[in-house]
């Protein structure tokens, strides 16, 4: 069997130059973490909704050396919201993750399990000219594989 076998969440894909505020628009919308990017259909990278936290965040406490308690920063509501209104300036293209590979529609199921636990999210799923036909998360394979368990 394969991940062809298993019926994937339908995503649309995001364009390097798509603007992050309203790729964080969508993602909420949807109710989705994970977007695959792409240029004319073809699978390029994925987005994390982390990834557009942490721009959020204030780079002084971001990282091994940042900043660890911040009671003493109080409300800083008015700082977060600033930083949320220049996710309009900022692009897909500045956070996408290149590192993660798709995975292919004929992949068998064990390796789909290995490369879900290896990047823990969503993966995206191509054809062979890599064009995204949807999105294969843990809990949907976990899904199937107790629902064939149950026969």
């Amino acid at each position: 069997m394969t991940i062809a076998d298993i019926a994937l969440r339908a995503t649309q894909c995001v364009s390097l130059d798509t603007p992050l505020l309203d790729v964080a628009e969508l993602m909420l919308r949807e109710d989705i973490n994970h977007l695959p990017v792409c240029a004319g259909g073809r699978y390029l990278g994925i987005l994390d909704l982390g990834d557009i936290l942490t721009g959020i965040i204030p780079a002084a406490v971001r990282g091994p050396h940042g900043l660890q308690h911040l009671t003493f920063a109080g409300d800083s509501s008015n700082l977060l919201i600033s930083h949320v209104q220049d996710l309009a300036n900022k692009q897909v293209s500045e956070v996408v993750n290149r590192e993660v590979p798709p995975l292919e529609a004929d992949c068998p199921l064990l390796e789909a399990m290995l490369m879900l636990s290896k990047y823990d999210m969503p993966l995206a799923v191509v054809d062979p000219n890599k064009h995204v036909s949807g999105m294969l998360s843990s809990r949907a394979l976990l899904g199937y594989l107790l629902q064939k368990a149950k026969k």
